[in-house]
C-alpha cells in the first residue's frame, strides 16, 4: 500500500509539461473524404486526379464554381492542409474577383477519426517513434513539427534546452522553403528526451 502512496506522490510532482503526449503513429496509406457539392471543370478534375495519385495525408483541396483550385498535402494536421489548401484557392489568380472557394477533399490516414490539429503526417510520426526508441541516438533529443509539414529533430545534444532550440530552428528553415507564398505555419515542439 504504501509503494502504491510513494508512486502517486511521484507522479503527482512530475510537471504537466514532462508528460508529453506523443502523436498516434497512423498507417502509411491514406484514404481521400470527398465533399464535391458541384462538379469540377476539367482543369480542376486534372488537378484533382495528380493531388490524389497517391492520397497523401494530411491534405485537403479546394475549388470554387468559378475554375479557382489549390491544393497542399503532406502537412502534420488537417487543420493547417485545409487552411493552406483554401489560401492557394484564393490566390490562383492574378486578376479579377476573388474566388469563393471550398475543401471539397481531404486526405487523412486510413481510418482516421482523430483530431484536426496534435497530429504528424507518417514520416514525421515515423523519425519520432525512431527517435524516441533507438539506441543509436544518444545526449538530450528533441523533435519541433509545424502544422504545414515540416518537422525537424537532433540528438546527442549536452543539454534539454540546445536539442529544443535546434529542433526548432531545424523545423522553421525547412517550414519557409515548403509553402511557397504563403507564411510558414509555426513550428512548436513535439517530444523531448528527459
Amino acid at each position: 500500500m504504501w509503494r502504491f502512496a510513494a508512486l502517486v506522490l511521484v507522479l503527482a510532482a512530475i510537471p504537466v509539461a514532462a508528460q508529453q503526449a506523443v502523436p498516434e503513429l497512423y498507417p502509411e496509406t491514406g484514404e481521400v473524404r470527398p465533399d464535391m457539392p458541384f462538379p469540377l471543370t476539367n482543369e480542376q478534375q486534372q488537378a484533382f486526379d495528380t493531388f490524389v495519385s497517391p492520397p497523401r495525408y494530411f491534405g485537403a483541396f479546394a475549388a470554387s464554381r468559378d475554375g479557382a483550385y489549390g491544393w497542399f498535402f503532406n502537412a502534420n494536421d488537417l487543420a493547417t492542409a485545409r487552411d493552406f489548401a483554401m489560401s492557394y484557392c484564393r490566390n490562383s489568380r492574378s486578376t479579377g474577383p476573388m474566388p469563393r472557394c471550398t475543401v471539397i477533399a481531404t486526405v487523412v490516414p486510413e481510418g482516421f477519426a482523430g483530431p484536426s490539429e496534435g497530429t504528424l503526417r507518417f514520416k514525421a510520426a515515423t523519425d519520432l517513434a525512431k527517435l524516441r526508441n533507438s539506441r543509436h541516438y544518444g545526449g538530450k533529443r528533441a523533435m519541433a513539427a509545424s502544422g504545414g509539414g515540416a518537422y525537424g529533430y537532433v540528438y546527442n545534444k549536452p543539454t534539454r534546452r540546445m536539442a529544443e532550440q535546434e529542433a526548432l530552428h531545424l523545423c522553421e528553415r525547412y517550414a519557409k522553403r515548403g509553402t511557397r507564398n504563403l507564411p510558414a505555419a509555426p513550428c512548436s515542439l513535439v517530444w523531448t528526451s528527459r
